[in-house]
């Protein structure tokens, strides 16, 4: 464990670089490490600007090459032990940063594993420790080992409590657990399938047979599960598409050559990226002064704040998006028509407003936050366009076309007006006075930026929406330094994050098309072959579960705000029709006969009609259980209000569902009246029961979830309970059912999100059958739930960070494949010889 606290601060001396008039001569200093340049014997006079080759060769023993230090900007990959250095004007000392192999990655964490090395967990520290045991198993979880040397540790650290001297003594174990686990690393295997002999009868005139999978569980309303289509054979990634399932970072902040974020309690050095464990307080305490004045939308409104206190208000007549941003004499507002508006900062009055020619219903929000640098503005757009206007008058000066939407706030550094797209590019513009000349170009990250950006002439800072915080260099856009701005560790090149999202929603597909929604607040129309991007929708709000395609329409709703159903065309993604009438929702809908199903986050069920999204019924699933004036209370928290998060499923008359309430409800689907209900969570005045897990309907009866532990079969004549299964004694069962074949495949778990220690598939027949237990396969499932096709069960994780493909007839693993994520609430969807999935690392990964 020697050096282990210095994992980043190793170095060596490689290379002087010395500037000679108009060429470069290298000295070098070799230092623990040597150093390769081609074409050169280790001295040698190159021009300015020329690229020179730049190779470690030799890394010392015990320690792992992380970067380059000292390249100001001109070295080409400073993660790279082979990359090259673009010869500058100016004197550059480059060093190779090394960390110890005994390193996890992480500063503190390293620093917790010395402690406990060298003296015993007590009460004084046991919090501390416990915390960061948690960390580094998660860390440890994430990468693929195989955790379950650790379980007798988890069930005593889950179990007790924290300062008894059972926790105590599991702290220390449970180190000693970890250590030896890292210094002896045994990682779950990937098990690649065998190629499908395809059956004729699965084959359509076009070949290989494709099922539109257009609910949140399958091919029709019963929400089984099943595909009759072949599936994937051999578990292999065949694309991937980044999409973010969680809210996108705030803006950097940079003051006195420090860079932080909000998501951390340390920042950086501005120059180097080197960690500075100064608390993020003290850079937002220097700033502290400014933003006394601010503005803020309310709808068509836009007023002005001082302290507190209003200035003044004015009604444009048109709904705001975005927050409004304020300079020195004026403050600007867009809406999501195309229109940007300048007002005068001390009375509010309307100075100008431009109207671009680019327009697309597809933005909530048209305009970025523009940048005001003299009499000039600068703003992006969503027609893919950076705008220059005279910020006086208004008038357009010149537009310039980029990759893709633009809402990063541009910044304005000398004479370059730097912006960066959703695609993630970064582009580097000189306003010439009438047009805009582009002078740099660099694709940055996979994910793209939505987050303001900031920076100086030492580096541009961006945000990107997969949760990195980027450094690049204005002259030569070459990569700075890079960090993730989430609790995690880069091993191998790779971001791994310890912190489990919650809930990517799942996906539906339709006639060759995959859409996606998520917490960023857009949903996605890909293409099931290629996963190339065929559209986007921006909603303005969270959506939690998938999408329902039905009727030509892709139909949703969010939450979040005012709460607003959509019903978008499938293939073009232009707005069919919208409703603010339902307030706000996470469940998806079902649908029958022209009618979809849903419910919202405060217990009400509505049937409405499909074509208009005109309410045909509602029913308060809070009536008559004690909880009726829940939804009134300022309380919330699971099971506060109690609403509607089982997706319901419909038979031909009937639709099920149930809410926090603690029923399970059958409805009439032409009336809206209740045919029956049956509480379920055993008069828990907590609520939160039932949860995520949708019903399924097979036979007679319809698969629900019990009082969060248990599986239970009811009659779906009269919602009697006919049988039932508990989970093993301080497991978890939040999983929808898969059905097929006579047979029910459930799932149950352990640890949540503490220790996900432990997710299983159960397989059973069904009642009729006489539902006696089959196999159980450990390694999949928990809160989310399998898929089927013939001969094939597919199984997710939430405690697992693979996708797995069983035999539903023994358990036996067919194919095994690392995803680095898990699925909370989601589930996969089918569709010919892929499955599709949306992971909380912020991916879409298609199998095949």
């Amino acid at each position: 464990m020697k050096n282990l606290l210095k994992s980043i601060l190793a170095q060596a001396c490689i290379a002087l670089i010395s500037a000679y008039g108009a060429g470069v001569k290298y000295e070098l200093t070799v230092h623990g490490a040597e150093l390769t340049i081609h074409g050169a014997d280790g001295t040698g006079t190159y021009p300015q600007g020329k690229e020179v080759p730049l190779i470690l060769n030799n890394t010392p023993e015990g320690r792992e090459f992380m970067t380059w230090s000292g390249g100001g900007g001109y070295v080409r990959d400073v993660y790279s032990s082979k990359t090259s250095v673009l010869i500058p004007a100016r004197d550059l000392c480059i060093k190779a940063i090394y960390r110890d192999e005994e390193s996890c990655g992480i500063s503190d964490l390293d620093q917790i594993r010395q402690e406990v090395r060298s003296s015993a967990t007590t009460e004084s520290n046991v919090r501390s420790r416990h915390a960061a045991l948690r960390r580094w198993w998660r860390l440890l979880w994430r990468q693929g080992y195989d955790m379950r040397v650790f379980d007798t540790s988890s069930w005593t650290l889950l179990s007790s409590g924290e300062s008894t001297p059972q926790m105590i003594q599991a702290i220390d174990r449970g180190f000693a657990i970890l250590e030896h686990l890292f210094a002896n690393p045994v990682l779950i295997a990937e098990v690649t399938g065998a190629a499908d002999v395809v059956d004729q009868d699965a084959q359509s005139e076009s070949g290989l047979r494709r099922t539109n999978w257009p609910f949140y569980h399958g091919v029709d309303g019963a929400q089984t599960g099943y595909s009759p289509d072949i599936g994937p054979s051999n578990g292999k990634l065949a694309w991937r598409f980044p999409k973010l399932n969680q809210v996108p970072p705030s803006p950097p902040i940079l003051r006195d050559g420090r860079v932080t974020i909000s998501t951390l309690n340390y920042c950086f050095d501005e120059l180097t990226g080197e960690r500075i464990d100064a608390k993020r307080t003290q850079i937002d305490a220097s700033s502290s002064g400014e933003q006394k004045v601010k503005a803020k939308n309310y709808g068509d409104r836009i007023a002005l704040f001082e302290d507190g206190k209003i200035l003044w208000e004015q009604n444009l007549g048109t709904e705001l998006r975005g927050e409004p941003t304020v300079y020195s004499e004026r403050l600007y507002a867009g809406n999501s028509k195309g229109e940007l508006f300048a007002l005068d900062r001390r009375d509010g009055n309307v100075l100008w407003s431009y109207e671009t020619d680019e327009k697309t219903e597809a933005a909530y929000q048209y305009y970025s936050a523009p940048a005001e640098s003299g009499d000039r503005l600068y703003v992006g757009g969503a027609g893919s366009m950076v705008y220059c206007l005279d910020a006086v008058k208004g008038r357009l000066l010149w537009k310039h076309k980029v990759s893709d939407w633009i809402r990063s706030k541009p910044l304005v550094l000398g004479d370059l007006v730097y912006v960066a797209t959703l695609d993630g590019y970064l582009y580097g513009l000189r306003d010439g006075g009438s047009q805009a000349k582009e002078i740099r170009k660099v694709k940055v990250n996979e994910h793209g930026f939505t987050t303001d950006l900031a920076g100086s002439d030492k580096g541009i800072l961006a945000a990107g929406k997969d949760m990195i915080l980027y450094s690049v260099f204005p002259d030569t856009f070459f990569l700075n330094w890079k960090h993730g701005i989430v609790d995690g560790a880069w091993v191998d090149g790779n971001f791994y994050r310890i912190k489990l999202e919650g809930g990517p929603p799942s996906l539906t597909v339709a006639d060759g098309i995959v859409y996606c929604g998520g917490k960023d607040q857009f949903v996605h129309a890909l293409n099931a072959e290629t996963g190339r991007e065929i559209w986007r929708f921006e909603t303005g709000g969270k959506l939690g579960a998938a999408v329902t395609v039905v009727e030509n329409m892709v139909v949703f709703g969010v939450y979040g705000g005012k709460g607003v159903y959509y019903a978008l065309d499938k293939d073009t993604g232009n707005q069919i029709w919208k409703t603010e009438e339902y307030g706000n929702v996470w469940v998806g809908a079902q649908y029958n006969a022209g009618k979809l199903f849903f419910g919202n986050m405060h217990g009400m069920m509505y049937g409405a009609d499909a074509a208009s999204g005109k309410m045909i019924w509602s029913f308060d699933t809070a009536k008559d259980t004690g909880k009726e004036n829940w939804r009134n209370m300022n309380k919330r928290g699971h099971g506060w209000p109690p609403g509607i998060y089982p997706v319901p499923v419909a038979d031909a008359n009937k639709v099920y569902t149930g809410s926090w309430s603690g029923y399970y409800f059958a409805f009439d689907q032409e009336t809206g009246e209740m045919v029956w209900r049956t509480q379920t969570n055993n008069g828990n005045l907590n609520g939160g029961l039932p949860d995520s897990a949708a019903p399924v309907l097979w036979g007679n009866h319809v698969y629900v979830q019990k009082t969060g532990n248990i599986l239970a079969a009811l009659n779906r004549e009269t919602g009697t309970i006919e049988w039932e299964w508990t989970a093993p004694k301080g497991y978890g069962q939040n999983g929808t059912v898969a059905a097929h074949d006579n047979k029910i495949f459930g799932t149950y778990f352990d640890g949540g999100r503490a220790f996900p220690i432990n997710a299983t598939v159960i397989a059973f027949d069904d009642v009729a059958q006489g539902s006696a237990e089959l196999w159980r396969y450990r390694g999949g499932g928990g809160l989310t739930a399998p898929v089927i096709t013939d001969g094939k069960l597919i199984n997710v994780s939430s405690a697992d960070p693979f996708m797995v493909c069983l035999d539903p007839d023994d358990g036996s693993v067919i194919w095994r494949i690392f995803t680095g994520g898990v699925m909370l609430e989601g589930v996969p969807a089918i569709y010919g010889n892929k499955v599709y999935a949306h992971f909380d690392t912020d991916w879409i990964y298609a199998i095949e």
